[in-house]
């Protein structure tokens, strides 16, 4: 691979995830335009000094992106339109493991009354779907698919992205979301 000159970026981005600074530099303003939007939510809102600063560059590749950290690729995607997905992921790995935190489970998680709820499952098996039927009951949203253990006792640290629900979930959601249809 070819090592991508971070100072040579045409977009420089920085999103904020476990008080951590992810600096994306993006090697051309439509592929910032094409993955920034799934990101977004994390861009850096204060001056709050992050625990750690970490470089990441996002290049173009055979039709589909690269990321690279530390001079190694650290993801990739096959085409433009899994770009973003696979960025985030890359990013979300890369601020769990600076984190120090104890486990990282594929679970949703909410919380009422300063106790949290934990919905572990396989993809496709409802997690978001009875989130969102929570949420819409009182339960606060944490984190939709990944959700990191920290500390002792082990408290739930938010790796916030977006619900994601499928239209198969539509109907039993439409009662509580009227905006689906």
């Amino acid at each position: 691979h070819r090592r991508p000159a971070l100072s040579g970026s045409t977009v420089v981005e920085t999103y904020t995830l476990l008080d951590n600074a992810l600096r994306v530099h993006y090697d051309s303003a439509g592929l910032a335009k094409l993955i920034h939007p799934l990101l977004q939510h994390g861009a850096r809102a204060s001056d709050a000094r992050p625990a750690k600063v970490i470089d990441v560059a996002v290049t173009s590749e055979g039709g589909g992106v690269a990321a690279i950290a530390n001079d190694q690729e650290i993801g990739s995607s096959r085409t433009l339109e899994d770009a973003a997905v696979a960025v985030r992921a890359c990013l979300t790995q890369l601020a769990v493991a600076a984190s120090g935190g104890l486990c990282v489970v594929h679970a949703g998680a909410l919380c009422r009354n300063g106790a949290a709820l934990l919905l572990p499952g396989e993809a496709g098996h409802g997690k978001s779907t009875l989130s969102a039927g929570l949420a819409a009951r009182g339960f606060h949203m944490l984190c939709d698919d990944t959700t990191l253990l920290a500390g002792e006792p082990p408290l739930v640290r938010c790796l916030p992205t977006g619900l994601c629900i499928k239209r198969g979930a539509y109907s039993v959601l439409e009662s509580d979301y009227p905006q689906l249809a």
